[in-house]
């Protein structure tokens, strides 16, 4: 799905024109959506950080690595349909 076609989609879900599935982060950090019961998480793809081979021991680098893999792994739980990360 290209992000215009998801923006447009979000756009009608607020203006409550109807129900679609999203990833459950997106509803997790937008009140105005609603999650329907029932109905099973929408899977995701494995999440990679990735950095070129060269530039893997910057420290810039290598910090900001961290950083966002470990602030990955602490929103597991929205990723994954849970309510809180």
């Amino acid at each position: 799905m290209h992000l215009d076609d998801m923006v447009a989609m979000l756009g009608a879900l607020r203006a409550d024109l109807g129900a679609a599935r999203v990833p459950c982060v997106l509803d997790a950090s937008d009140p105005s959506l609603v999650r329907l019961l029932g109905l099973p998480p929408m899977p995701y793809p494995l999440i990679w950080v990735l950095t070129h081979a060269d530039l893997h021991t910057v420290p810039r680098i290598a910090a900001f690595t961290e950083f966002i893999s470990i602030a990955l792994r602490k929103k597991r739980s929205v990723f994954a349909g849970g309510e809180d990360g």
